[in-house]
């Protein structure tokens, strides 16, 4: 099933729990109603984690695509595959939408995911990076 908007799509990948926070999907949250105002349609890609950010992605009239839950251990969540899975899910879950950017803020997932995604959906990938050290393969990135 395609999945067009009249409007241009921006796509943002982004988690929150009890674990992590919410900071990421507040910041992603607040572009999308910036860009909403614009006239842009945003759609959220998260993982099911405890104590979510559904409801107020919800609450906020924006779309939300669940991914399956990885592994949050830290060590595991790092290495190439698990960033791989998540990728797959998240080219599977935006390929019939025609997205014209996906927005990353998320400190798990990094230049393996941005390669993998950004070479198959073949949209500019802009990072919202509050760690500068690390390394990207991106379009953008950008600090808060």
């Amino acid at each position: 099933m395609s999945q067009k908007s009249p409007r241009p799509v921006v796509a943002f990948r982004a988690d929150a729990s009890s674990l992590i926070g919410i900071g990421h999907v507040s910041r992603c949250l607040f572009l999308a109603e910036a860009l909403r105002d614009l006239g842009y349609f945003s759609v959220f890609l998260c993982q099911r984690l405890p104590r979510n950010a559904g409801e107020k992605i919800w609450d906020r009239g924006f779309q939300l695509r669940w991914l399956n839950a990885a592994n949050l251990d830290v060590e595991q969540s790092l290495k190439a595959s698990s960033q791989i899975r998540d990728a797959m899910q998240t080219v599977e879950k935006l390929s019939q939408t025609a997205c014209r950017c996906l927005v990353l803020d998320h400190y798990r997932l990094g230049m393996t995911w941005e390669k993998y995604v950004s070479g198959r959906l073949m949209i500019p990938v802009v990072v919202l990076e509050d760690m500068p050290l690390r390394r990207h393969s991106c379009h953008i990135v950008t600090g808060k």
